[in-house]
């Protein structure tokens, strides 16, 4: 092995599953082409934030990072890439930020490893590199899509990540039988617009024809959808997550409103009704499943009447988890000229309402396991200090327990036994 020294890199990731797929291949290219990663707060020659831009919080969060980033070596070279890092309006608030060398658009990620090693002087050896995308051997993530053809009125990903675009099926197949051949339990699908994969293949395929070709192939691991649109929930693939048992009983389908004239204004393409009657079906099709879901609480338009039917709804539906986010203004979408209704102290108190629903909905999915066998993915880290082991149900609750290390890596089947609102138990 060449003695001299390897160009350090850290790359930090914002927003979703999609930006942590793409982080894991840019450590991989790196590392192929020569360069070596440090763990979170090593100084490093070369730091990457890769971006997120769907709300102002991420915006300002890239900028924090950035900084840190700055402090914690000034002489080092801070990349942006990722979302925020698209427009030429958000490109130059990130170019005056004191340390950004380097803004890389989301269609030039790949090419990140060559532009930097053209940059540094990189001594490649014989040394055999990890070239797993995955974080490590529980789960791993696959990119299976990108970009969206919605145009959600409040939603600026089609801005900064195009039009829909799915990877090939043989690609991903293979890639996953990689994944499986490794030892990774868990396969995470994870696209932009998940729903939309295969549409726009020649010939059409849907997701249910991906999921079913999965399903079939042998091995101790299961599959887990991330984020998918309701329209995209159909019977099709209601029946298959029934008839499978390697596809987690698990969707996270956004809601955002639960009042139908927000929805319309928001250009949602379904009533509250048709997400009534599609997690009805699913329910009755997948007896156990858990549905977890987003909401925007200080939309244009909601008042205290609507946001009141939102919560009514939402409490109808008893979701398993919420993810409560206040409405981002974001320049060029359709809703950046809507006029706003409710004040900043009303978005926060709508927030701290529907936050503390969503926390007694999750403690009654949990109370609803009590007593039953659950298949449970041991994580690699025992909880510090008890020494316990935890990890995900497939409907997506964590779970402590006692067991031998043995099991970690392993799907295992626990026996939920105590329950509150900071920890779930149970017998390994």
């Amino acid at each position: 092995m060449n003695s001299r020294k390897r160009p350090t890199f850290y790359i930090k990731t914002v927003g979703c599953k999609v930006n942590q797929y793409e982080e894991a291949l840019i450590k991989r290219q790196l590392t192929e082409a020569g360069f070596s990663g440090v763990r979170a707060g090593e100084r490093a020659d070369i730091y990457i934030v890769n971006s997120c831009t769907v709300t102002h919080k991420a915006d300002r969060d890239v900028r924090r990072i950035v900084r840190g980033f700055y402090r914690q070596n000034p002489h080092g070279r801070i990349v942006v890439t990722g979302c925020y890092a698209e427009s030429d309006e958000d490109r130059k608030t990130l170019a005056g930020i004191p340390g950004v060398g380097l803004l890389v658009r989301n269609a030039e990620k790949i090419s990140i490893a060559d532009i930097l090693s053209g940059e540094f002087s990189v001594i490649k050896d014989n040394e055999k590199y990890c070239h797993s995308l995955h974080h490590d051997r529980d789960r791993s993530f696959i990119k299976i899509q990108d970009g969206c053809d919605n145009r959600c009125s409040y939603c600026k990903v089609p801005l900064v990540r195009g039009l829909s675009r799915s990877r090939g099926f043989d690609e991903i197949m293979a890639e996953i039988r990689e994944f499986i051949g490794e030892g990774s339990r868990e396969i995470v699908l994870a696209g932009i617009c998940l729903g939309a994969w295969g549409r726009d293949l020649s010939p059409r395929q849907s997701i249910a024809d991906l999921l079913r070709h999965l399903a079939g192939i042998e091995g101790d691991f299961r599959i887990r959808l991330s984020s998918i649109e309701p329209h995209y929930v159909t019977q099709c693939l209601i029946d298959l997550m029934a008839s499978s048992p390697k596809i987690c009983r698990h969707l996270h389908i956004p809601l955002q409103s639960g009042d139908d004239n927000i929805l319309r204004l928001m250009n949602r393409p379904y009533t509250t009704d048709d997400f009534k009657k599609m997690i009805g079906r699913s329910r009755k099709a997948i007896p156990g499943i858990a549905f977890t879901t987003d909401v925007i609480v200080g939309f244009p338009g909601e008042d205290a009447a609507s946001f009141a039917r939102t919560c009514a709804f939402v409490k109808e539906l008893a979701p398993s988890r919420i993810h409560v986010f206040s409405y981002s203004r974001r320049q060029g979408t359709a809703a950046a000229s809507f006029k706003k209704a409710a004040t900043a102290g009303d978005v926060k108190e709508r927030q701290k309402q529907l936050t503390s629903l969503g926390r007694e909905l999750a403690l009654k999915f949990a109370e609803g396991l009590r007593g039953k066998k659950e298949m449970v993915l041991v994580e690699s880290r025992p909880e510090t200090g008890t020494g316990a082991l935890s990890g995900y149900t497939d409907t997506y609750v964590k779970v402590f327990f006692k067991a031998p290390r043995s099991a970690i890596h392993h799907i295992v089947p626990v026996v939920i036994t105590e329950i509150d609102r900071s920890r779930i138990a149970g017998v390994c």
